[in-house]
Order: C-alpha cells, then structure tokens, then sequence
C-alpha cells in the first residue's frame, strides 16, 4: 500500500527530530513526532471500535466542545492513560491529519512512521483589561413631601422619595475596590497584540 504525503507531512520528516515538535519547541514523554507501533495499534482498535471522526472542533474554541472528540479522547485516554496534552494531540491526528490512512488500512504497520501534527494550547501573553469600581459614602437627604412623621416614614419604606447628595466630601476605602473584566474590549483589541514568537508556552 502506498500512504500519500501532505506537504506539510513531508517537510516535518526532514526537519524534526523523533521526538520534538514545532522544531524542538515542544516534547512529551510518551509520544514522539511519529507514529510509532504502539500508537499505529491504538488508532485501529479506535477504528475497530466504530469511533467516527469528525473534524467539527476545529472550528470551536476548545476541542473539548466537540462531543465526538470528547468521546474519542476519553476512549484513548483509557487505553492509554497518557497525560491530557498527549490525547488531545492524538486525537486530533486520529480524527483530521491521519485519517484518510487509517481508514484504507487495516495493516497498522503502514501507519507506523507517518508524521504526527502538532496540536495543543498555546498562550501568549496579554495585558487584561479590568475595570475598578470604587464605592463610599457622602453627605446627602432623603426628602419627600409628606403629611405627617408617620406618613413620611411610611414614604421611605415604600421608596416614594429623592435622595439628594450634597456635593460634599466622599468617604471611601481605597483598599475595597471591586475589579470587574472588559471582555469585550480584550476581544475588540486582540488585533494589536505583539504576536512574539519567543513568548509563546505551551499546555493542555
């Protein structure tokens, strides 16, 4: 049987290591860059199993919100009880980069060799935007027009009144500030961060 290369397969053969992705940036313990016979065997009690791969959390934030990768995931996570990042890559390659070989096959030794593709959670750091919500309290009144003491009062307790603040001095502590996250100004910004390879840590 002949396995057909992708470009992108073919350039990793050259370049990497046995071990290492992304040109030596990132290394697991129990996986290499390769399929190797073990995980040539995995993939096909995968398929044996009728685990059919969709490639729909590609377009999702997190590859956990795909409920056919969260099931194949946890499916090799048994078998093998390699680390989370492991399986996630693994289960991508399962599911989009090899899957064309591996359903044309049922000779887990063609896979053995074919270049695995890096896929995890990379981070970059990024400055946060919060807001700070500072509160006090000023000299002010509560007024109303009443006719009586007890029908004033009766007004406050059902909130018929005006609280008016006297443009005095506000008495605050400045150590009980409630800090509240901009989301949407982080997202709205995310086109001027300094994309810097080199800050780039790995995880997940």
């Amino acid at each position: 049987m002949k396995i057909r290369l992708t470009e992108s397969q073919y350039k990793r053969l050259l370049n990497e290591d046995d071990k290492s992705f992304l040109d030596g940036d990132v290394d697991f313990t129990n996986i290499d860059n390769k399929v190797t016979p073990v995980i040539a065997k995995i993939f096909m009690v995968l398929k044996n199993k009728h685990f059919e791969p969709s490639s729909d959390y590609l377009r999702m934030k997190t590859p956990i919100e795909s409920q056919t990768f969260r099931k194949i995931a946890e499916e090799l996570r048994t078998l093998t009880g390699y680390e989370n990042d492991e399986v996630i890559l693994l289960t991508h390659n399962y599911c989009t980069v090899l899957w064309e070989n591996i359903k044309t096959t049922d000779d887990w030794k063609s896979l053995v060799g074919l270049p695995l593709e890096y896929y995890g959670k990379m981070n970059l750091p990024y400055s946060v935007n919060w807001s700070g919500y500072l509160s006090g309290y000023g000299d002010g009144s509560v007024s109303t027009y009443a006719s009586s003491y007890e029908n004033f009062q009766e007004k406050i307790q059902k909130d018929e009144v005006e609280i008016d603040y006297d443009n005095g001095v506000i008495d605050y502590d400045d150590r009980d500030i409630n800090w509240e996250r901009n989301y949407d100004y982080d997202y709205e910004n995310l086109s001027e961060i300094e994309f810097d390879l080199d800050n780039i840590y790995f995880n997940g």
